[in-house]
């Protein structure tokens, strides 16, 4: 696997080595790339981009083809625990999964649901908090 940072230090090693090589032009070239690749890599309009390229090539599918099975998985990431404004927890940007879980529990998909998700030190773990957010949606 290759990560943006990997790149940078590498592009910036090569840059050094121009530099030492008496290649002003080419070394000051390079570290610019260098330093605008990990510009690029760390905005979020990238990320996005980036993620959209794959999710456009697995559309969402009907819940009427989905087929039946043991038992539906959520995994952690949908809540936080240290939250002020109740008990429940605060819902974040991938509670998608929660929602969908109720949906297919509610259709008849599973017979039960599964949850996982730790916590912190001094804050209720997630899967509890996902747990009375499905109860709430109707899922036992």
């Amino acid at each position: 696997m290759v990560y943006p940072l990997s790149q940078a230090l590498l592009l910036a090693a090569l840059a050094l080595l121009a530099l030492w090589l008496g290649r002003r032009r080419l070394a000051g070239c390079t570290l610019l790339l260098a330093v605008g690749w990990l510009y690029l890599c760390s905005t979020a309009w990238f990320a996005d981009y980036l993620a959209a390229t794959l999710e456009d090539d697995y559309p969402p599918t009907a819940l009427s083809v989905i087929p039946a099975v043991d038992a539906i998985v959520v995994l952690g990431g949908a809540v936080r625990g240290d939250t002020h404004l109740g008990t429940l927890g605060d819902l974040n940007e991938s509670a998608d999964r929660l929602l969908h879980a109720a949906l297919l529990y509610r259709a008849g998909k599973a017979p039960r649901v599964l949850l996982s998700g730790g916590g912190a030190p001094g804050v209720r773990p997630e899967a509890e908090l996902m747990a009375e957010l499905l109860e709430v949606m109707g899922v036992p």
